[in-house]
C-alpha cells in the first residue's frame, strides 16, 4: 500500500503543489514547532493552567518517536530531501500531539461558535496537511505519518486522563 500511494503522488507532482506542500511541511517542523512549543509552555506556567501536562505530553511524543525510529530503522522512500529513519513520523507525531493540545487548552476561551468551530477545524487541517505534505514530498511513507498520528493521540489520551492527572499531581 505504500509503495502504491507513493508512485500515486509521483504521478501527480508539480511544481505549485510542491511549494505548497513544502510550507506546510516546514510549518510542521521543529524550527516552527519548538519556538510555538515554548511560547505555548510559557504562556500556560504564565496562567498556572497545564504546562506541566503540555511540557510531559510533548516531552514523551519526543522521545518515543526518537525511540521508535531507533528500534525499527525503517529506510525512508528514495528522495534525497531528508536522513535518518522514516517510522514513524516525528512531524505526524509532534503535530498532532500540539495542535490537539492547543484545541482541548484554548477552545473554550472561543465563546463565538463559529469562531471555536473554525479554530478546531483550522487546527485539525493543519495537521492534516502537514502529516499528508510528508507523504506527497515521499520523505514518509503513508504507513509512516498514521503510525505518529497514532502515536501522538495515544499520548494525547495519556495524558489528558484524569486518572493520570490525578496520578501526577499527587505523586
Amino acid at each position: 500500500m505504500d509503495q502504491l500511494i507513493n508512485s500515486f503522488f509521483n504521478n501527480y507532482s508539480n511544481n505549485y503543489l510542491n511549494l505548497f506542500m513544502s510550507i506546510f511541511s516546514f510549518i510542521g517542523s521543529e524550527y516552527i514547532l519548538l519556538p510555538l512549543s515554548l511560547i505555548v509552555f510559557l504562556y500556560l506556567l504564565y496562567k498556572k493552567k497545564n504546562a506541566f501536562i503540555f511540557f510531559a505530553t510533548m516531552t514523551c511524543g519526543f522521545i518515543s518517536f526518537i525511540l521508535l525510529k531507533e528500534i525499527f530503522h525503517r529506510v525512508r522512500p528514495d528522495n534525497n530531501i531528508e536522513v535518518g529513519y522514516s517510522f514513524p513520523s516525528g512531524h505526524a507525531t509532534m503535530n498532532i500531539i500540539f495542535f490537539s493540545l492547543i484545541i482541548y487548552f484554548f477552545k473554550d476561551n472561543i465563546k463565538n461558535k463559529i469562531l471555536r468551530i473554525s479554530f478546531i477545524f483550522s487546527c485539525a487541517l493543519i495537521i492534516f496537511l502537514i502529516g499528508f505534505s510528508r507523504i506527497y514530498l515521499q520523505v514518509h511513507w503513508f504507513s509512516d505519518v498514521v503510525a505518529g498520528y497514532i502515536l501522538g493521540i495515544f499520548w494525547f489520551i495519556i495524558f489528558k486522563s484524569k486518572k493520570v492527572k490525578y496520578i501526577l499531581f499527587n505523586f
